[in-house]
């Protein structure tokens, strides 16, 4: 149970109980808030693109829009991927714009309330942690909960992806 201090601290950052989609990524499990999905899909071929950078795997064509498909191992510095029947796409929806990350299965969605996480000290934007919100937890799961925007850079993303190609 977390101390009133730290309940009222993660209320500023996320309003509580929120959804969460649980994904996997090596052997950590990371959650998303679920008014950022839009849907999920199968890893399947992409279409690559000149000059973008190394953890952007291409784009996929939905619905007559151009999706970018980020590789959150890659983004992330993990362990290379291994693709196999397990691996998803969430389609997310960012502010109007819609891209994909490549993960390793998703699991479930998750309430969590305030003391159920456990806030993260005010991040220095410099770090790898700048775009934790907190760890989720559940029975004996351990969920670092990330705030995607944050992680991915969406607009400096868009800028870096020229979809003209």
């Amino acid at each position: 149970m977390l101390t009133a201090n730290h309940q009222e601290e993660a209320k500023h950052f996320i309003d509580f109980p929120t959804d969460f989609v649980c994904f996997g990524l090596g052997n950590e499990e990371y959650g998303i808030d679920l008014s950022k999905v839009q849907e999920l899909h199968d890893y399947e071929s992409v279409t690559r693109i000149d000059n973008a950078p190394g953890y952007v795997k291409g784009v996929i064509r939905l619905y007559d829009v151009t999706v970018p498909i980020i590789d959150l191992r890659i983004k992330l510095k993990l362990a290379k991927a291994i693709y196999n029947e397990m691996t998803s796409v969430i389609i997310l929806n960012l502010s109007g714009q819609m891209l994909g990350i490549v993960v390793d299965g998703v699991f479930d969605v998750i309430t969590f309330t305030t003391d159920q996480v456990l806030h993260m000290p005010a991040p220095d934007k410099r770090t790898r942690s700048s775009f934790m919100l907190g760890i989720g937890t559940r029975g004996k799961r351990t969920i670092t909960l990330v705030d995607i925007e944050e992680l991915l850079g969406s607009d400096q993303l868009y800028a870096d992806v020229d979809l003209a190609h």
